[in-house]
């Protein structure tokens, strides 16, 4: 499945030997992490995304975006025909997917509903830097929300209390939107659910040696 997902989201001009590289390194992270309880989705994806800037061919333009211009319309977005990764750029299949989903028990809805919220709240008050169509674009970011549906709730990774469901989803939302807005677009998501993620297991490992602690 981890396979499958980051196949989903690579760039349209990522070579098959860096992909290649990429399930390999997931291989093993898988087999020295089996408790599964790093999102190693998320730190392929980086790696990937840090080795082509690294490379130069950092996009995620297809060939006929590269040699064309285009421009795309909100509901263009909002439909699929919009710059994206090989499997995610229609928002409204992203959208059809989580109401399905939602009907699973073991969906974590809420997560995926709440980041959702929250980035693009963020996203209306940065409204306030007057960037309107910016905004507009990044509210149907579909890289983003493809990971606010598909990624950030994914069971393994992510919390199962309420408290920290909200504290989790609120704050992937909110890195999410300030990343894409400032610094890398098409990655908010992505690096805010690893860094969510790495502050949950801090937390969960802090809780337990404080309640060990207790107990002695």
């Amino acid at each position: 499945i981890s396979g499958l997902m980051l196949a989903m989201i690579v760039p349209f001009n990522t070579s098959i030997v860096l992909f290649i590289l990429c399930l390999g390194l997931l291989l093993f992270l898988s087999l020295i992490d089996k408790n599964d309880n790093i999102n190693k989705i998320s730190i392929i994806k980086i790696f990937l995304i840090v080795t082509m800037i690294i490379m130069g061919n950092y996009n995620y333009l297809n060939p006929l975006e590269i040699n064309n211009e285009y421009t795309y319309t909100l509901l263009d977005n909002f439909i699929g025909n919009q710059v994206g990764a090989i499997f995610s750029t229609s928002v409204l299949l992203i959208l059809i997917s989580l109401i399905l989903l939602s009907e699973n028990k073991i969906y974590k809805t809420k997560i995926a509903i709440l980041s959702i919220c929250s980035y693009i709240f963020t996203l209306i008050l940065l409204l306030l830097t007057k960037e309107y169509m910016n905004i507009f674009m990044l509210m149907q970011n579909s890289l983003n929300i493809f990971t606010f549906v598909f990624i950030a709730p994914f069971s393994i990774y992510s919390p199962y209390k309420n408290k920290e469901i909200y504290i989790y989803s609120i704050f992937i939302g909110i890195c999410s939107a300030l990343i894409s807005y400032f610094i890398f677009p098409y990655e908010g998501a992505i690096i805010s659910t690893l860094l969510a993620n790495i502050i949950l297991i801090i937390w969960n490992k802090l809780h337990k040696s404080t309640k060990s602690a207790q107990d002695i």
